[in-house]
């Protein structure tokens, strides 16, 4: 299977946070960049074929690739015939096709970062933001409590991070490359986020350009997802629902209503709220703010599903939020708003 070398250049919109299993960020690593570009992926096939995350397989991990290298041997390494192969009779998901699995190396790699930039605090985030009760009034760091407790919210900003801009360079088999590669950058680039610390509105990075064999590429009108070794095809536009804020209803009780929705089948996205400040520093705080105040706290079903929708961090059990704070730049203004993953929780 021939592979090119495609090369895409990001830029931060808001900080990018890789840290590790320690919560130390002394890098930007490789995987977590690369398990981002999973993840997404995972969420389309789910929401576009309802693919499950990681199939089961009926086979031992020593069984399987005996039973692949065999195949190889005797077909050769037509990238639809492997496909097929993994899929059908190795039962892998096609997220494990694309990016990997025990035995299988994936289709897409991550060979080089370059980065211009700075691994710091360049927008003198706080260490720590609050706020008391319902109390609009954010305050920071020695103001705050070093934890949740009395009706305080408390949240911790990741530090150091990266700003500016990196490029990377991924090795991807060609035949994916149109049908699968350039699709999942688009959608990375309209509504995906990178690295970690999403529920702070971390990981929103723009692509600005794209390169195929030193060869630049428009991606912007490469939407739809084909993969030839089955009928899955997509254009990620129809796995979104988007609405803008108006001014008929009061903003808290449009965040609200955006927040309450459930049994949505899409990713949803709310636009265009307006914020007291244009300062990413005080958006990333009132963003978080809003929904905690106007969602979580507001929440009125269960503790279990309120915790799978907005997160929880106890020891070693853990759930992701579903609600993210959404941020765009168009030139030097920001676009911001909320998208919501809630159509993942079953």
């Amino acid at each position: 299977m021939r592979r090119s070398n495609v090369n895409v250049v990001l830029e931060t919109i808001t900080p990018l946070w890789t840290g590790n299993a320690w919560q130390e960020n002394n890098e930007v690593r490789p995987s977590s960049l690369m398990g981002s570009l999973r993840f997404w992926f995972e969420v389309i096939c789910f929401l576009a074929w309802k693919e499950i995350f990681y199939g089961e397989k009926k086979n031992t991990i020593k069984n399987k690739e005996e039973k692949l290298n065999e195949f190889l041997l005797q077909q050769g390494v037509k990238t639809e015939d492997v496909c097929c192969f993994l899929k059908k009779k190795l039962k892998f998901s096609i997220p494990e096709i694309i990016f990997g699995d025990t035995g299988w190396k994936g289709l897409i790699s991550l060979k080089n970062i370059k980065f211009e930039g700075s691994l710091d605090n360049s927008l003198g985030l706080p260490e720590r933001f609050c706020f008391f009760n319902n109390e609009k009034e954010i305050k920071t760091d020695r103001d705050c409590p070093r934890k949740r407790s009395g009706g305080w919210a408390v949240f911790f900003f990741g530090k150091p991070y990266f700003w500016g801009k990196l490029e990377l360079d991924f090795w991807v088999v060609d035949d994916i490359i149109d049908g699968v590669f350039y699709p999942l950058l688009n959608f990375m680039d309209d509504y995906g986020y990178w690295g970690g610390k999403w529920n702070l509105g971390y990981g929103r990075l723009k692509i600005v350009g794209v390169k195929r064999e030193g060869k630049e590429i428009d991606i912007k009108n490469k939407g739809t997802f084909n993969l030839n070794f089955g009928n899955y095809n997509c254009n990620f536009a129809n796995l979104i629902t988007s609405k803008s804020f108006t001014s008929n209803i009061p903003l808290e009780q449009e965040i609200k209503n955006f927040l309450a929705q459930k049994n949505i089948e899409n990713i949803k996205v709310l636009k265009g709220i307006p914020l007291k400040s244009h300062d990413l520093k005080d958006i990333l705080m009132e963003l978080v703010q809003l929904k905690q105040l106007e969602g979580r706290r507001k929440f009125d079903r269960s503790q279990n599903e309120k915790h799978k929708i907005y997160g929880k961090v106890i020891y070693s059990e853990s759930e992701g939020s579903k609600i993210l704070p959404y941020i765009v730049r168009n030139g030097g203004k920001y676009d911001t708003g909320y998208l919501s993953l809630t159509a993942l929780v079953r």
